[in-house]
């Protein structure tokens, strides 16, 4: 936002001061004003930059926590998700005729809405980097066909196939009775989140899409833990204790995610009552 405001004023000073009818003397003292000028905001614009490109995976994780709160919302509406009795519910607004997209569906929305927000460089590091990860190759094209067949193949080649980090996660979501589907998009979230943060790809992709592609990782496990918290709530504990292991270098940010979920899962809890 400081950015757009220094470029408004930018373009709003060279039109004041550029305006047509001015006498030579004084259009010559305008022009030096006018360069001046220029330059004040061209150091100040990237100054601003500067502060935005960042390669910290820290603050990468940050800035899609943030995304991650503010967009959340356009995809699923929560509220009273899986409340047996929904005529009960007398919160202001409150659609009880509301259907509810799947985790499949949130995912490949979100996927179309990021690649249609990229430019044609970004798009090239998206491909790049599906290209290099196999899992976040498998990912795309199972968000693609909305996990409606995990057979698919990724769209490149890849001589290591298999995420070894996720094992024990896929045990816990397999014994808590998740499907083979879910499970996928569950960890295929979680190795693109890995992959969001990594030093080792963030300079490789840049800082922008990286956030993007926390952020719908993020927007993924929330829907996915909602839409399954029957089960998911038996090993609840041992998730959060695996993604803090995982996660150690972010676990204060990690922690601050995995408790926005309570709230959410009071919704939940009240099935039953």
């Amino acid at each position: 936002m400081r950015l757009k405001r220094l470029l408004m004023f930018a373009i709003g000073s060279a039109f004041l001061l550029t305006s047509a009818g001015k006498p030579v003397a004084i259009a010559n003292e305008i022009n030096k004003i006018n360069e001046n000028v220029t330059q004040k905001v061209m150091r100040l614009v990237n100054s601003v930059s500067d502060e935005e490109d960042t390669e910290d995976p820290e603050e990468i994780l940050i800035r899609a926590i943030e995304d991650y709160k503010e967009e959340f919302d356009s995809y699923i509406d929560i509220t009273g998700l899986n409340v047996d009795v929904k005529e009960s519910i007398t919160l202001p607004e409150f659609d009880i005729n509301y259907v509810a997209p799947t985790y499949a569906e949130v995912m490949h929305e979100y996927q179309l809405n990021l690649e249609a927000s990229l430019t044609a460089t970004q798009l090239m590091r998206y491909d790049d980097l599906r290209r290099a990860d196999f899992n976040f190759d498998k990912y795309v094209a199972l968000n693609q066909n909305k996990y409606l067949d995990l057979t698919v193949p990724p769209k490149y080649e890849h001589v290591t196939t298999m995420a070894v980090v996720t094992t024990a996660l896929v045990g816990m979501l397999s014994s808590a009775g998740l499907t083979q589907a879910a499970i996928s998009a569950f960890t295929g979230a979680v190795s693109t989140l890995s992959a969001a943060i990594s030093t080792s790809w963030i300079p490789f992709i840049g800082w922008a899409l990286a956030v993007g592609l926390a952020t719908g990782a993020l927007i993924a496990l929330t829907v996915i833990i909602v839409q399954y918290w029957d089960e998911i709530c038996s090993v609840i504990n041992d998730i959060k204790n695996w993604f803090l292991e995982q996660f150690s270098a972010f676990a204060d940010l990690i922690n601050s995610f995995l408790m926005m979920q309570k709230p959410k899962s009071k919704n939940l809890q009240m099935r039953g009552q």
